[in-house]
C-alpha cells in the first residue's frame, strides 16, 4: 500500500538527518451539515492537524512549502464510546494546495497555506483509519470552501462542513485559527494525536531569595529541566513540582516528571548563616562573648571582659569597636574575632624615709655597737 511505503521512506529520512524535526499545527472546527450523521454527527468538534518538515530543528522564523507537508490527520468523536481518526501521509507529492506557512521569531504562525487538499477522493487503503466502517474512498479540503471531509462507502457516502470555519462552511485558513507549530514525534497513522503543550509556572520563596527558570511549556507526556539561581547570600533549599522528585539543599537543577497538564515548579531558598569564631589572648586574660552565628547581611555585637589581674587592650576582626564592645556589620561570610588582654603590674612597696634626727640616732647606735665589738 502506498501509505506504508511513504511511512517507510519517512523513517529513512529521519534516520539520515538527526537534525530534522517535523512540526505540527492544529485547527479546531465543528461538524455541520453532515450527510453522514451516523459517523460524523452535527455539533461534534473535530481537529485537523498538518505536519510539515523542511529539515529544520526549530519552529522559529521558519518557512514551509506545500512540498514540506508530511502528514494530515483528522480526529472527532461520534459519541461517548467511539472516536474517529483518519490520517494520510502527504509526502511524495500527495499533498495538493497553494501557499506556504511561516512563523516569526517567537514561533507563532504569521501565514498558513491558503489551500491544502487531497486533490479529490483517494483510495481508502491509502489512509490510516479507525472508528469508521470500511469504505472505498476518502477526500478532504482545507481551503475555506464547504464539504471539508467526504467519504464513499457501500455505494453511498457523504460529507460534512465546518460550522466554526468560514461563512461558506469551510476550514478557515487564517493563521489565528491554527496553533503555533509544535514538535511532532508520532507516526502518520490512526494513532496520531495533535501535539499539546502544557504551561509550566514557577514560584520562589522568598521572592528575594533567587530565581527559577523553566521552559514556559512542555509537550504532553514530556519532561522539562529547570534551573534555580540563588541570590547572593542564599542557598537553594529544595525544588519540587510537576511530578518530579524533590531535590535536597544546595541542588540547583531539577527535572520534572511526565507533564500531562498545566503545573507549577517551586523553589525554596534559605538565607545563609555564618559562624563567628572567638578567641582570647592570653586564654586566661578574660572572656569574649559573641553570638555563635549571624545571618547573611546581618550585624553582630561582641563584648570583652577582663579577668582579675588583666586589663582589656584591643580587638581584632571587628568592623568597629568602642571600649570593650565590638561590632560586626553587614556580615557576608564566616568571621573571627579576638580580644587581647594585658597583665596589670602589682602596686610597688613604699620605702620609709628617715628624718634628720633619726639619721643621727641611727649613726650613734651603730657607733656603740662598733665599740662593743672591739672591746669584746
Amino acid at each position: 500500500m502506498r501509505i506504508h511505503a511513504l511511512i517507510a521512506a519517512a523513517a529513512l529520512l529521519a534516520s539520515a538527518s538527526a537534525q530534522a524535526a517535523p512540526y505540527a499545527t492544529t485547527y479546531h472546527g465543528t461538524i455541520a451539515s453532515s450527510q453522514i450523521p451516523a459517523d460524523a454527527p452535527d455539533g461534534s468538534a473535530f481537529t485537523l492537524t498538518l505536519v510539515f518538515d523542511n529539515g529544520g530543528s526549530s519552529a522559529t522564523s521558519q518557512h514551509w512549502n506545500i512540498g514540506d507537508l508530511a502528514c494530515g490527520f483528522w480526529r472527532w468523536r461520534v459519541d461517548g464510546t467511539r472516536s474517529v481518526a483518519v490520517a494520510l501521509d502527504l509526502r511524495g507529492g500527495v499533498a495538493q494546495g497553494l501557499g506556504s506557512a511561516r512563523t516569526d521569531a517567537a514561533g507563532a504562525l504569521t501565514q498558513v497555506f491558503s489551500s491544502v487538499n487531497t486533490g479529490g477522493p483517494m483510495a481508502w487503503a491509502d489512509y490510516g483509519v479507525s472508528g469508521l466502517p470500511p469504505g472505498t474512498a476518502i477526500g478532504w479540503f482545507a481551503d475555506g470552501t464547504p464539504q471539508v471531509f467526504g467519504m464513499m462507502a457501500g455505494g453511498g457516502g457523504g460529507s460534512f462542513d465546518d460550522g466554526a470555519g468560514t461563512a461558506a462552511g469551510g476550514v478557515d485558513m487564517a493563521p489565528a485559527r491554527w496553533s503555533a507549530p509544535l514538535p511532532f514525534t508520532g507516526a502518520c497513522d490512526a494513532s496520531a494525536e495533535p501535539p499539546v503543550a502544557h504551561a509550566i509556572g514557577t514560584h520562589v520563596t522568598p521572592a528575594e531569595g533567587g530565581t527559577l527558570t523553566c521552559p514556559a511549556t512542555a509537550l504532553h507526556g514530556s519532561s522539562a529541566h529547570c534551573t534555580a539561581q540563588p541570590a547572593p547570600g542564599y542557598t537553594t533549599e529544595s525544588i519540587d513540582g510537576c511530578g518530579g522528585t524533590a531535590t535536597g539543599a544546595g541542588v540547583n537543577g531539577y527535572d520534572t516528571g511526565a507533564i500531562t497538564g498545566a503545573c507549577t515548579v517551586a523553589a525554596r531558598f534559605t538565607r545563609n548563616v555564618y559562624a563567628i569564631a572567638t578567641s582570647a589572648t592570653p586564654t586566661n586574660g578574660g572572656t569574649l562573648d559573641c553570638p555563635a552565628t549571624v545571618a547573611h547581611g546581618g550585624d553582630a555585637v561582641c563584648h570583652a571582659a577582663a579577668a582579675t589581674g588583666f586589663g582589656f587592650s584591643h580587638f581584632t576582626g571587628c568592623d568597629s569597636a568602642s571600649g570593650s564592645t565590638c561590632t560586626l556589620s553587614n556580615v557576608q561570610g564566616p568571621r573571627s574575632v579576638a580580644a587581647v588582654f594585658t597583665p596589670i603590674a602589682p602596686a610597688g612597696v613604699a620605702i620609709p624615709v628617715l628624718a634628720p634626727w633619726g639619721v643621727w640616732l641611727l649613726a650613734g647606735l651603730l657607733g656603740v655597737l662598733g665599740l662593743r665589738r672591739r672591746g669584746g
